[in-house]
This record gives C-alpha cells, sequence and structure tokens, in this order.
C-alpha cells in the first residue's frame, strides 16, 4: 500500500493486484460502501496518518477509483465541504440514467455480431459512477446528472482505431490519447457535441474497452504516470 498527500484535503493510494486479493476488494465493494470496504477506508487512513500527519475527515468525503489493468487500483480521497454535498446529488440522478444507456447498447448490439452481457455492461458502467460516492443519503430526489468526462481503457490499437472509425467525423467531443504499459487509454470530454451524441458515443466505447474512470478529474492520474500520445483530436487523428 502506497499512499500520497496531494494537498490538505486529498491523499491517493495505490493498491497492487495481489493487495486487492489479500484485502478480498473491488470497486464494486466501494460502490457498496460494505464492511470490507469501509474496514479498508479506515486501515488506509490509519496509514495515512501515521505516514502523513493526515487529520482523516470528519466531514463526509469523496472518493475517486480508477482501475489500472494487471497493476491494481488507485483511491483518491478528498475531504469536502457542506456545500459541495448539493453536487453530490447528482449520484442519484445518473442512477436514473444508468438503465436507459445500457437499453441504447442493447439494442446496437456489439460490433463482434453478437450481443453484449448485460450484467458485464452493467458493471462496466457501474464504474463511471465510481467516482461521485459520498456519504449522503440516496433516497432524496435529484436531477439527472450529465457526465462531462471519461476515460476507457483499450487492450490495443486496432480497438482504438475501429472504435473511432465507428463514430462520426463531425462528432465534436474533446478527446485525447495516453499509453500506460502496454494499454492505450483515450480520455473524452463532452465538448460541444450534445449530451445524447456524447453518451451514445460513450456506450459505443463499452464494446472495444472497459472505464477507467468518469467524472472531474478522471484524467488526473493519466497526466501524472501515462505517456501524452496525441494531444488534441484524438479521435479524429484516429480515424481512417
Amino acid at each position: 500500500m502506497k499512499i500520497e498527500r496531494i494537498d490538505d484535503k486529498t491523499i491517493k493510494c495505490y493498491l497492487s493486484m495481489e493487495e486487492l486479493e489479500e484485502y478480498e476488494v473491488d470497486y464494486h465493494d466501494f460502490l457498496s460502501r460494505n464492511d470490507k470496504a469501509q474496514r479498508l477506508m479506515s486501515e488506509i487512513m490509519e496509514e495515512a496518518k501515521e505516514q502523513l500527519d493526515y487529520e482523516p475527515p470528519k466531514k463526509p468525503f469523496e472518493i475517486q477509483i480508477m482501475m489500472v489493468p494487471e497493476q491494481g487500483m488507485v483511491l483518491t480521497f478528498s475531504e469536502k465541504d457542506p456545500m459541495d454535498l448539493l453536487t453530490d446529488m447528482k449520484l442519484a440522478g445518473f442512477m436514473q440514467n444508468l438503465q436507459s444507456l445500457i437499453e441504447h447498447i442493447s439494442q446496437t448490439g456489439s460490433k463482434t455480431g453478437s450481443a453484449p452481457n448485460m450484467d458485464s455492461l452493467a458493471d462496466k458502467l457501474a464504474e463511471k459512477i465510481a467516482g461521485s460516492l459520498t456519504d449522503i443519503p440516496l433516497e432524496k430526489e435529484a436531477a439527472p446528472v450529465q457526465i462531462q468526462d471519461a476515460v476507457f481503457c483499450f487492450d490495443n490499437i486496432a480497438y482504438l482505431m475501429n472504435y473511432a472509425d465507428s463514430l462520426p467525423r463531425t462528432l465534436r467531443v474533446e478527446s485525447r490519447l495516453y499509453k500506460m504499459d502496454d494499454y492505450f487509454y483515450l480520455y473524452m470530454h463532452r465538448g460541444g457535441a450534445a449530451y445524447d451524441k456524447f453518451s451514445k458515443a460513450c456506450g459505443e466505447a463499452l464494446e472495444f474497452s472497459t472505464v477507467a474512470g468518469a467524472g472531474d478529474g478522471c484524467e488526473d492520474i493519466l497526466r501524472e504516470h501515462a505517456e501524452l500520445i496525441i494531444g488534441e483530436k484524438a479521435l479524429r487523428k484516429l480515424h481512417s
């Protein structure tokens, strides 16, 4: 377990695949905030206090999760001010949109000609909300959220190029391409695209890749640890 202090209110914890297996946790546990996740978070806070003189927040905090294939998981803990809790109500609204996006993907089918596994897609889409977890109750009514940023992990450049070719050249999203180890990470920002077109593009990305993160700050880890391959208009430049 490696813990870094980013600022007075933020720490990052790096967990290897071996450590995740040892603790028997994955991102599902953090989504549900079950006992295993709570115990691990308490241990991380204790280690941060001992190693970095970090005082665990008494207020609710935000967790951002990024899975790094074959390496492990990066957890970012950020203390939240009371006014920030209002924005976390977006999580409940985003859950309302989740089913409609799954239904859209099931209707389009996969590029390989077989229908996608809906349980698997639900898991992948669930990763998109992992960056918005807090202790705030979700039973309150909330307006649907519009996620503006997402990161997708591609096993190889061929999948990425096939995905780029599946999109219209006129799609007005901002995109950058990173490489870390043998994987390619595509960062997408809604930019000038209509939200329904951006959502559709994200849904289609799941046919070629897995979600590595979503929401504000999902590109931060790439900036710190990955190599920037294409700095702007990556999808357009990859389009054949």
